[in-house]
C-alpha cells in the first residue's frame, strides 16, 4: 500500500456500516480528508497496533461521526495527537452520542483533545478509561470543564507523567452552579500525580454524585478534596485511599477555614481503607469532627505519623481521625495494625465488648498472639481472620491469657489466612481447639514453616487448603491427620519447592484415605516425585 494513501477515500462509501475494527495495519491516515459524511452510521471505532497513525482523525472527520457511541485507541506507539489540527476559524462540535472512550498503551499521546472544540462535544461520554500514556499531564484542561457532567466513571492508571486530573479551577466568567454525575473514581499507579482537583471548583461545580473513590501508589499526592468538594459527598460510598506516601491530610486545609469547627457528613459512607499513608497527620488540619453513620467497613495500617484513630479529641494540638463509638460497634469488616488493635485493646475495651457484627478481621505486623487471642475472645461472630506480614513464631493462646480469660466466648471461627509471617515455625492446632474449626486455611509465604500439624490432630471441619511459597515445607501433615480430613474437598500447593511427601509417612500407618477430596491442584512443587 502506498504510504501517501489513506485506507478510506471520497470514493468509498459504507452508508449503513456500524462497527470498525482495524488491527496492525501499516497505514499512515485512516481518512482522506475528502471522506466526510461516509460513516454517519458508525456506533463502534477500535483501533489497534496501527503503528504509523500520527493521529486518528481530522477534526471535521470527527464531527461528522454524530452517532459514534464508543471509541477505543491501543498500542499506536507512533500517534502524537488524536485530532489533527486544522487551520479552523471556528470551534467544531465533536462526538456528541460518544458514551464509551479507552485510550490505552498511547505512549506518545499529548493530550486527549485540543481546545478549539465546540461547547457541547463529548456531551454523552459516561465513561472513560486511560492507561499507560505516559505523556500526558492534564486530563481535563480548562477548556474540556464542560464535557465532563454527563461523566459517571473515570479510570487512570499507569501513567507516568499526569500531575493533575481535573486541571479547572472556579470559573470568572460564571456564578452557575453545575452538578456533575461522576459516581466512580479509580486512579492507580500515578507517580506524578500532585493533584486531583488543581483548584478548588467546588463552588461552581459539584461532585454530589460521587460514590466510589480509589486512590492507590501516588506518592507524590498530599491530599485527596479541597474542602468545598468534601464538603458535598453525602452519596460516598467508598474512600479508599493506599500507598500514598506523601499524604498529609485527606481533606485540604483552605487558609483561614480552620477557626471554625466543621463537620464533615458522610451518611452513606460503608467502606474506608487507609493503608500506608505514611505522611498522613490527620483528615483534616482544622478543627472537625466526623460522621460516619452507616460505615461498616474500616481498614487502617501503617499510619507512622498520625497517634491513630480514637474516639474522642484528647489535645487540641493533635487532630487524630475520630469516630464514634457506635460507628466502631457497627464494623462488620476491619482490617488494621498492632499500634491500633493495642490501643483498642488498652483505650476501649467496652466498645469491643459490643462488636458483634463483626465477621471478618484482618490484623497486620503482630509481634505475639496476645492482641490476636484478646480480639478472638471477645468477637463471637468473628468468622474470617487474616494475619499478616507478623511476627510470632507460633499461633496459639498464651497461657497466661487463658488462665485471666473471664469471657469465654466460643467463636465461629471458620477461615484463617496466614500471609506473609516470615518467622512463623509452629501453628499449634494441636494447643487450641478454636483453630481445629476452620474450614477454608490459606499458608502463604511463610517461609519457616516446615510442617501443617506435626501433632495427629483432628482437622475434620477444614473444606479447602491452600500452600503457596512455604520455602521450607517439607510435609503438609501425618496420615492420622490426613484421615480426618473428612470434608475435605479442594487442596492446592504452589512453589513449595522442598516438599517430598503431602503426608509424612508412618511406619505403623500403611493406608490413608481422603475420599471427601474432590481437587487437587498441584503446581511447581519441585522436589516431589
Amino acid at each position: 500500500m502506498d504510504a501517501c494513501l489513506s485506507l478510506f477515500n471520497e470514493k468509498v462509501l459504507i452508508p449503513k456500516l456500524e462497527r470498525l475494527e482495524l488491527s496492525s495495519i501499516n497505514i499512515p491516515k485512516i481518512w482522506s480528508d475528502q471522506a466526510l459524511h461516509c460513516f454517519q452510521k458508525l456506533l463502534t471505532l477500535n483501533v489497534t497496533d496501527c503503528c504509523n497513525l500520527k493521529y486518528l482523525m481530522t477534526l471535521s472527520m470527527a464531527g461528522s461521526l454524530v452517532n459514534l457511541q464508543s471509541l477505543s485507541l491501543c498500542s499506536c506507539e507512533m500517534m502524537e495527537d488524536i485530532f489533527h489540527p486544522e487551520d479552523i476559524k471556528q470551534n467544531v462540535g465533536i462526538f456528541p452520542s460518544l458514551k464509551k472512550m479507552e485510550i490505552i498503551c498511547m505512549e506518545k499521546l499529548n493530550d486527549i483533545c485540543q481546545s478549539n472544540i465546540g461547547l457541547h462535544s463529548f456531551s454523552s461520554l459516561d465513561s472513560l478509561t486511560v492507561m499507560e500514556c505516559h505523556k500526558l499531564i492534564t486530563i481535563f484542561p480548562t477548556y474540556l470543564e464542560k464535557t465532563i457532567q454527563n461523566l459517571q466513571r473515570l479510570t487512570i492508571t499507569n501513567c507516568k507523567s499526569i500531575e493533575n486530573i481535573f486541571g479547572f479551577g472556579n470559573s470568572a466568567q460564571t456564578c452557575d452552579i453545575s452538578e456533575t454525575n461522576l459516581h466512580t473514581l479509580l486512579l492507580k499507579e500515578l507517580p506524578s500525580l500532585v493533584h486531583i482537583w488543581k483548584d478548588d471548583t467546588g463552588e461552581t461545580l459539584k461532585y454530589n454524585n460521587l460514590q466510589s473513590i480509589i486512590v492507590e501508589e501516588c506518592p507524590k499526592l498530599k491530599y485527596i478534596f479541597p474542602l468545598s468538594i468534601a464538603n458535598g459527598l453525602e452519596n460516598l460510598e467508598i474512600l479508599w485511599v493506599n500507598d500514598c506516601g506523601r499524604m498529609k491530610q485527606i481533606v485540604a486545609l483552605v487558609c483561614g477555614s480552620g477557626k471554625n469547627e466543621i463537620t464533615f457528613k458522610f451518611p452513606h459512607l460503608n467502606t474506608l481503607s487507609l493503608h500506608f499513608l505514611s505522611e498522613l497527620v490527620s483528615f483534616y488540619e482544622g478543627r472537625h469532627t466526623l460522621d460516619f453513620p452507616s460505615l461498616k467497613k474500616l481498614f487502617i495500617s501503617h499510619w507512622y505519623k498520625l497517634e491513630g484513630f480514637t474516639t474522642e479529641i484528647e489535645s487540641s494540638q493533635e487532630m487524630p481521625i475520630v469516630f464514634a463509638e457506635k460507628e466502631i460497634c457497627n464494623l462488620e469488616e476491619m482490617a488494621m495494625g498492632i499500634s491500633d488493635a493495642e490501643w483498642l485493646k488498652n483505650k476501649y475495651i467496652d466498645s469491643v465488648h459490643r462488636m458483634h457484627k463483626l465477621q471478618i478481621l484482618y490484623l497486620y505486623e503482630l509481634k505475639n498472639t496476645e492482641v490476636l487471642f484478646w480480639f478472638l475472645r471477645r468477637l463471637p461472630n468473628i468468622k474470617s481472620l487474616s494475619l499478616r506480614m507478623g511476627h510470632m513464631k507460633r499461633i496459639w493462646t498464651p497461657r497466661r491469657l487463658i488462665s485471666n480469660e473471664k469471657i469465654g466466648v466460643v467463636t465461629q471461627l471458620k477461615e484463617l489466612e496466614l500471609i506473609m509471617l516470615f518467622n512463623l515455625e509452629e501453628i499449634g492446632f494441636e494447643h487450641d481447639p478454636l483453630l481445629q474449626r476452620v474450614e477454608r486455611l490459606v499458608i502463604n509465604e511463610c517461609m519457616k514453616l516446615k510442617i501443617l500439624a506435626s501433632s495427629s490432630i483432628s482437622l475434620s471441619y477444614l473444606k479447602d487448603l491452600e500452600v503457596v511459597n512455604c520455602r521450607l515445607m517439607k510435609n503438609l501433615m501425618t496420615c492420622s491427620t490426613a484421615t480426618s480430613l473428612v470434608q475435605l474437598t479442594t487442596m492446592m500447593i504452589k512453589s513449595c519447592p522442598m516438599i517430598v511427601e503431602i503426608i509424612e509417612n508412618e511406619e505403623e500407618k500403611n493406608y490413608c484415605s481422603m475420599n471427601s477430596m474432590a481437587s487437587f491442584i498441584d503446581r511447581e512443587v519441585e522436589a516431589l516425585d
